[in-house]
């Protein structure tokens, strides 16, 4: 309940510095990251688990000649 902490926030890299009970938190791969607000946390926490992520996007039919469809690698 003492420890402080003096770090960035993980989702809008604002200033996170005081008592770390006081900071809304989340580990991923054995770290442990802050968030200034809940509101950066549960962004971050819907980022990590949508089913497309962040940097997926999904192509548009009409830009490919209205095909639309997905590739799948089956065995």
């Amino acid at each position: 309940f003492t420890r402080e902490v003096d770090t960035i926030c993980f989702c809008c890299h604002s200033p996170v510095k005081g008592k770390a009970i006081d900071f809304p938190k989340m580990a991923f791969e054995d770290e442990m990251y802050y968030f200034c607000s809940y509101e950066c946390r549960r962004k971050t926490n819907q980022m990590l688990s949508s089913p497309e992520g962040e940097l997926q996007e999904r192509e548009d039919y009409r830009t490919n000649g209205g095909v639309y469809g997905y590739i799948y690698h089956i065995y």
